[in-house]
């Protein structure tokens, strides 16, 4: 049986921003619900949240586990870059 392919190796094969945060947003998923990882999560739901900052339900989950780690300080490069892609025409 092959290794599991590298997130990086995933999200770098596409250039289609949204297949890149749907990868992010699994790779979120796997790590906050079946590998309680919640730091790991964090990380994986930002780089989705920089990707597209409007999708409602990545963001909820992404504002709840920056709460819950108090990480708003380390969190904010992925929001003014998420802003900069809501601002962009």
């Amino acid at each position: 049986m092959a290794a599991p392919e590298p997130a990086s190796n995933r999200t770098s094969a596409t250039t289609d921003p949204l297949r890149r945060e749907e990868i992010w947003s699994e790779i979120g998923s796997v790590a906050a619900d079946q590998l309680n990882d919640p730091i790991q999560a964090l990380e994986a739901f930002s780089e989705a949240f920089r990707l597209n900052p409007s999708e409602l339900d990545l963001r909820n989950r992404v504002f709840e586990l920056v709460e819950a780690q108090s990480a708003w300080l380390a969190f904010m490069p992925y929001l003014q870059a998420g802003l900069s892609v809501l601002n962009d025409p």
